[in-house]
């Protein structure tokens, strides 16, 4: 089983809970988000422009939820990190994903689908 947590809790952490509910062994485990939106696993106000339109509810049984980003890499159930966050947040985030406490090897394994860095 691969423990997945999302930081970041707008449309894109949706639309990946839609796609982590069709992949066989993998199982959403952790919620991080600043704000505390969306902290209870209920997505059903969440709109975006391109995808589903069918109201997201997480089971919160055996998922625990914060606003601090730093517990959420202090996880050691946790497998890999979605980086569902605000773009300009990305790339210290993967850093502190990959890097913390040491390197290496990698503490959590970074998701993103957006790119780390400008192009130069």
């Amino acid at each position: 089983m691969l423990n997945i947590g999302i930081v970041g809790l707008g449309f894109m952490a949706a639309t990946h809970l839609r796609a982590y509910k069709q992949v066989e062994g993998a199982r959403v485990t952790a919620l991080c988000n600043p704000s505390g939106r969306h902290l209870d696993g209920d997505f059903t106000n969440v709109a975006g422009n391109v995808g589903a339109t069918d109201p997201v509810v997480l089971d919160m049984a055996g998922v625990k939820a914060t606003k601090n980003f730093a517990e959420l890499l202090d996880d050691a159930d946790l497998h890999a990190i979605d980086i569902c966050a605000p773009t300009k947040a990305h790339a210290a985030q993967i850093w502190m994903a990959v890097c913390q406490p040491a390197c290496p090897p990698p503490a959590k394994y970074p998701v993103t689908t957006s790119p780390v860095a400008a192009p130069m």
